[in-house]
């Protein structure tokens, strides 16, 4: 009965929106303008709001929780150099696209699945976990990225532009400053206006049906495009070994608490981000790759975070 109530309770709101956002978009109901718009508003708004929000008022832990960054990031780097020596192992893929295989078995959607998803499952006792996991994954899992894409497009650059390019990129993400300013108003226990309070649990409260329609608005214009064999590893390795490393790591070797462990474990189970499309686009260089990825650990993620989700004891 677990995987019922798992499903009932989890899966299908989470990728029910994610199905509307997806069928009003294929219908062409919802046009590329406004999913643009959509996506603006979700992005630039709404999920910092929350991230904002939830950082001022969450209770913060005594100490800094190393192991839990530890565990989830050892793991995902662990997944970052098994993806580039399959890529190049398997698909002798040239160094850009090398890159992009890399980061699609080690970075997770978080914005527009990941947090409603692990909100929808675990409640708000994963507030915490999940945000800590958000503000340092763009800073960890970006740098590597964007200097192995820097370094094959300047072949000759510099690394220590290269690293400056790359942090520059990551102190201009409004996810990361909004963490850190919610972080900032909850250490110096700053009050807070009862309207402006309002305001921003009400627009809060829209970033996760947002988000989610707003996945699937993108999804129904990608296609799978190619390149099906590599995308089916990514999605393997993604899916099913990330979170089973993380697992493993933070049960038998570093004794994660369970509460933020299954947070972690739910995390690395979710599909591959759609920044792998973004940068794809930006370099112009595996475009094929990163766009049948997308859609096909997004397709894929349906079950396997079912089955995650039941063996985490969630519903």
């Amino acid at each position: 009965m677990a995987i019922i109530n798992v499903v009932a309770n989890v899966i299908v709101p989470v990728f029910g929106v994610l199905g509307v956002g997806y069928a009003v978009a294929w219908r062409e109901w919802f046009n590329v303008d406004a999913t643009r718009g959509l996506a603006f508003y979700t992005m630039r708004v709404a999920i910092p709001a929350m991230l904002f929000r939830a950082m001022s008022i969450t209770d913060l832990p005594a100490y800094f929780p190393y192991r839990f960054v530890a565990c989830y990031f050892l793991a995902a780097g662990f997944m970052f150099l098994l993806g580039t020596l399959l890529s190049r192992r398997l698909f002798y893929l040239p160094p850009a696209e090398r890159a992009l295989f890399a980061f699609g078995c080690s970075y997770s959607n978080l914005v527009l699945v990941g947090i409603p998803l692990v909100l929808t499952a675990w409640g708000d006792d994963a507030v915490l976990p999940l945000f800590t996991i958000v503000a340092f994954n763009t800073v960890i899992l970006f740098t590597p990225l964007t200097m192995m894409l820097e370094a094959d497009r300047h072949h000759r650059l510099p690394l220590i532009k290269q690293i400056g390019a790359a942090l520059l990129g990551l102190i201009r993400n409004q996810y990361i400053t909004s963490i850190l300013a919610g972080l900032a108003v909850n250490l110096l226990g700053l009050p807070w206006p009862v309207a402006l309070e309002s305001i921003l649990k009400m627009i809060a409260a829209s970033a996760t049906p947002c988000a989610l329609f707003c996945m699937g608005a993108t999804l129904a214009r990608q296609r799978i495009a190619g390149e099906i064999r590599a995308a089916s590893l990514i999605s393997l390795v993604k899916l099913i070994l990330f979170p089973a490393s993380v697992w493993l790591l933070g049960h038998y070797l570093l004794g994660i608490d369970n509460d933020w462990l299954v947070v972690a474990v739910t995390i690395a189970a979710m599909p591959t981000g759609i920044n792998i499309y973004l940068f794809a686009e930006q370099y112009q260089k595996g475009i094929a790759l990163a766009t049948t990825t997308t859609v096909l650990s997004t397709l894929f993620a349906v079950a396997t975070v079912t089955v995650a989700l039941t063996l985490l004891g969630a519903g």
